[in-house]
């Protein structure tokens, strides 16, 4: 590819120097994220040192180099697109909503023992997602709403548990070799058979094996990371976001990366301490859950790829995981206030407390919600 190389250099030339004139800026103007920053600084050096790289490569001029070249080019891709997609643009438009959430989830992961987190950024900008490429300093995207609603705050702590997943590389590992063992038993189990039909079973069990892929596992963690450590008030943001989706909750789409709605509300509800699996709450949620799961039918392969003993063993071995790798967390075990206390506008809570609250006075006491959430919010702002 004649004068690609050469083209690609100017144009990472230009990038670069930009990249570096808006981190300057940005050092200059804020009083904040200086551990972030210098974060970006380090992976923008490296991206430095990936250009010098390139620049040789293009100025030897070697047709048989060009191969050298293009995962350099992706490696610069990756860095850069880093800061001129996620970092530089949530730092420019960072106001007080951003700043207030960012203290509420810094005080939620020092409670979470999560102390790696050192200089988040959070932007009120589209639905829950976090960017986790650099661990310490990650960018955390949510909703709008979250300026007037409690409700979905416990979305947080889902994009927490992904920073976790990464943070500790094991996690991927033993969930995914759960997920092997159990279809491995269910090919020993199976009984004499002729060869042909045999390796039509191992071939049904090894593409079902394959439909648990990182980022699934990934998934379905993170929402078991969030019931552990929020209770019942992740689980019912997760089933009202479920019916509000308003899918089938059993369809098992082989392109969307998440697992089933089903299944994920399936772990969520074992990852539930026995405190509150069987409260009043839980109750009266699974009761609309079950009302509106009873309209839609099974997919073939739901119960095979998504068994009930499957979804256990991988609850199980998360929390396992959880236990060994933030030995000081506990589960959200507190039980929920009685209704004679629940119109009481909570004081000296932490987060969890007060959206599991929130979540007990959506549903049994609907007509003083807005009122109890307004005074809350503002109690919240003024206390952080």
């Amino acid at each position: 590819m004649e004068g690609y190389l050469e083209s690609k250099v100017a144009e990472y030339k230009i990038l670069l120097d930009w990249i570096d004139l808006e981190i300057q800026q940005l050092q200059k103007k804020g009083e904040y994220h200086h551990y972030l920053i210098e974060n970006l600084k380090n992976e923008i050096q490296k991206a430095q040192l990936l250009y010098t790289q390139l620049k040789t490569i293009a100025s030897i001029n070697v047709p048989q180099l060009f191969i050298r070249a293009v995962p350099i080019i992706h490696n610069l891709e990756l860095r850069t697109r880093l800061a001129t997609h996620y970092y530089i643009p949530s730092l420019q438009r960072e106001n007080d909503n951003d700043l207030f959430m960012r203290k509420l989830v810094l005080l939620s992961a020092k409670r979470l023992n999560l102390p790696w987190i050192k200089d988040p950024i959070v932007c009120f900008d589209g639905p829950h997602a976090i960017v986790t490429s650099l661990i310490e300093t990650p960018v955390i995207y949510v909703p709008t709403e979250l300026n007037v609603s409690l409700l979905d705050m416990a979305g947080l702590y889902h994009e927490l548990g992904h920073n976790v997943f990464f943070r500790f590389s094991n996690i991927e590992n033993d969930l995914l070799m759960t997920v092997s063992r159990y279809f491995d038993e269910l090919i020993q189990s199976v009984g004499p058979m002729a060869p042909e039909k045999m390796r039509e079973r191992r071939k049904t069990y090894e593409y079902a094996r394959k439909y648990w892929l990182t980022e699934r596992v990934n998934e379905i963690f993170s929402d078991i990371f969030a019931t552990y450590v929020a209770g019942p008030a992740y689980y019912f943001f997760w089933i009202n976001m479920a019916l509000s989706i308003g899918a089938n909750p059993y369809k098992i789409n082989p392109i969307d990366l998440h697992p089933p709605l089903a299944a994920r509300v399936e772990a969520c509800y074992e990852a539930l301490s026995p405190t509150h699996k069987h409260n009043n709450v839980i109750k009266l949620i699974n009761k609309n859950w079950n009302a509106y799961t009873q309209n839609h039918k099974k997919e073939a392969d739901y119960d095979f790829k998504c068994s009930s003993e499957l979804l256990k063993r991988i609850v199980n071995k998360a929390i396992e995981n959880i236990k060994r790798d933030l030995g000081l967390l506990k589960p959200y075990d507190k039980p929920l206030p009685d209704e004679k206390y629940l119109k009481q506008i909570p004081s000296n809570m932490y987060l969890e407390e007060i959206l599991n609250c929130a979540t007990k006075m959506f549903l049994f006491s609907a007509k003083n919600y807005d009122d109890w959430q307004k005074a809350t919010m503002k109690h919240l702002r003024s206390s952080v």
